[in-house]
């Protein structure tokens, strides 16, 4: 997915267009942080990880499908001066952007609160990069499931079809993980594998998607 000029402008376009949705996904990951701070509990950590990886993408997504506006949303894009491929491309990226975003806040809370909560210490530390690991996993698979899907589709009920997608990226993650449990192994080894399976799929949905815009009428 090389990073053009084309890519970078509709980027920017699908992130301005679902920007105040972006903004509240980012305040809210603002708030839980702060919650984690004053409690110390494991249960907003849980809940902090998991929005703070997976809500930006989710928005994102949402945006770049052009809400309940699909129809409209698409007709205008193809009419700028870019190839379709390269608006595939800059939605691929966007997750894997968006996705990142959260990053910077995941690690100073969670460092805060390591220093703060000595009790949560043990838990953060120990489980830090697997869980950043598994819902960033998530991401992917909830992006590969759902834009190949929405542009057969249609996205004008893109906001139940993200729903549904996300439910099978949590599912993947969790089936992942049953089976790591079950053949006994190593908790790095299973985040190693959730990561390259989740990529490979991340790619094939890719191509697998362009072909499908590449055909598909407005």
């Amino acid at each position: 997915m090389r990073t053009n000029s084309p890519v970078k402008g509709l980027l920017k376009f699908s992130l301005q267009s679902s920007s105040g949705n972006f903004a509240i996904a980012m305040l809210v990951c603002l708030a839980l942080g702060v919650a984690l701070l004053v409690t110390g509990n494991a249960t907003v950590y849980t809940f902090f990880v998991t929005v703070t990886i997976t809500f930006p993408p989710m928005f994102f997504m949402m945006g770049s499908a052009g809400g309940g506006n699909s129809s409209k949303w698409e007709r205008f894009r193809i009419s700028m001066p870019v190839r379709r491929k390269d608006v595939i491309a800059s939605n691929y990226l966007g997750v894997i952007l968006t996705s990142l975003v959260g990053l910077p806040i995941f690690l100073v809370f969670s460092g805060l609160s390591v220093f703060l909560h000595a009790d949560l210490t043990d838990l953060i530390t120990s489980t830090a990069l697997y869980e950043f690991t598994r819902f960033f996993c998530v991401a992917l698979f909830t992006a590969s499931i759902f834009y190949p899907l929405v542009n057969t589709i249609g996205g004008n009920k893109g906001e139940g079809l993200l729903m549904v997608c996300m439910l099978g990226g949590v599912g993947f993650i969790l089936g992942v993980s049953w089976i790591g449990g079950r053949a006994e192994l190593s908790e790095s080894f299973v985040s190693i594998l959730t990561i390259t399976v989740s990529i490979a799929i991340y790619l094939i949905s890719f191509v697998a998607t362009q072909k499908i815009y590449a055909k598909r009428d407005f």
